[in-house]
């Protein structure tokens, strides 16, 4: 943060998953956030990235938690920060509650998160089976959370408009250009990774406005866009 805390994402015993503080000056632990996050099926472990933003109550930091969700803490500079706070993007908390279970065996944060200057995070999500009411889908997608916890999403064959391209894979960060008006995400092909889109959205409705295919620049032939890889969107300094 900008006064020098450290938070660090930790992968713990059994698959958990924690963020520890640290005084940036000398290394001295400050606290301990922990999470539920359920990883998604892998072959690598998918990267587990918080991100901060500033908050109505000092520097805010979000972090992914079980079902899709995400978590925020308020105030992280502090040796004691303030009570961590879950928002859903596709429904109520309330009913979030009441099928919980159904909601973590089928939705899974699966990219790290991405934030903007307004204090709105972005994030990539993998569904697996079919996920109940409201999304009842069995397509991956992207969605943005607002610093008031209002959610909206977009499915990835709606965005790419093409219903062979439902994959959202495990790591590809969501990027902002330069003047957030433009968010980059990629998706890829339902039933291969050889096959997928880089595409332009709305940052605040996540509406697509452009797409293109992904090649490899080589030889022109579909990319692989694979779940064992870390590669996401850059936007260069002159945009």
């Amino acid at each position: 943060t900008a006064n020098n805390t450290v938070l660090v994402p930790v992968k713990t015993a059994q698959n958990g998953f924690r963020v520890d503080a640290f005084n940036g000056a000398g290394g001295t632990p400050k606290y301990v956030v922990s999470s539920d996050y359920i990883l998604p099926n892998h072959v690598w472990v998918p990267s587990y990235n918080p991100c901060i933003v500033a908050g109505p109550s000092g520097t805010r930091m979000y972090y992914a938690g079980a079902g899709g969700t995400i978590w925020h803490v308020d105030n992280v500079d502090s040796n004691t920060p303030g009570t961590p706070v879950r928002e859903v993007f596709y429904t109520s908390l309330a009913n979030y509650g009441a099928s919980a279970a159904a909601y973590n065996a089928t939705i899974f944060v699966n990219t790290p998160l991405t934030a903007d200057a307004s204090g709105n995070v972005y994030f990539g999500f993998r569904v697996q089976g079919t996920a109940p009411a409201p999304l009842s889908t069995t397509q991956s997608g992207y969605a943005r959370i607002d610093a008031n916890g209002n959610g909206v999403y977009v499915l990835a064959g709606t965005a790419s408009g093409d219903p062979t391209a439902t994959l959202v894979s495990h790591n590809p960060a969501p990027v902002l250009s330069n003047d957030n008006n433009t968010l980059y995400v990629v998706v890829r092909g339902t039933s291969t990774s050889t096959f997928g889109y880089l595409l332009g959205l709305n940052p605040t409705t996540l509406a697509t406005k452009y797409s293109v295919q992904l090649k490899d620049p080589r030889n022109g032939n579909p990319a692989l866009i694979s779940d064992n890889g870390t590669a996401s969107p850059m936007v260069a300094p002159d945009g």
